[in-house]
């Protein structure tokens, strides 16, 4: 999942301001975070866009999210994990 269908996740979920859609997605893409979404929900967080309380409900949402792009398009999600060197 790239870091702007995360967050766009994020919004949607009611975790994010949408008006800090911008600095989240420099924040990850400035820092040297994990593959995983809690690590994602961490940096963001650490950077004051998100609540520290609601560290797992971003993780789970950006989750979700990542499950429903793998449903409907698998070979766009199995990309995405080989650009990231996952795969």
């Amino acid at each position: 999942m790239t870091y702007e269908k995360a967050i766009e996740a994020l919004i949607e979920a009611g975790l994010m301001d949408p008006g800090k859609k911008e600095s989240a997605i420099a924040a990850l893409d400035s820092t040297a975070v994990e593959f995983t979404y809690p690590d994602w929900a961490e940096a963001l967080a650490q950077a004051g866009l998100i609540e520290s309380s609601n560290l797992k409900a971003a993780a789970n949402a950006m989750e979700a999210a990542g499950e429903t792009e793998a449903d409907q398009d698998p070979d766009a999600f199995e990309q995405g994990l080989e650009n990231a060197g996952i795969l």
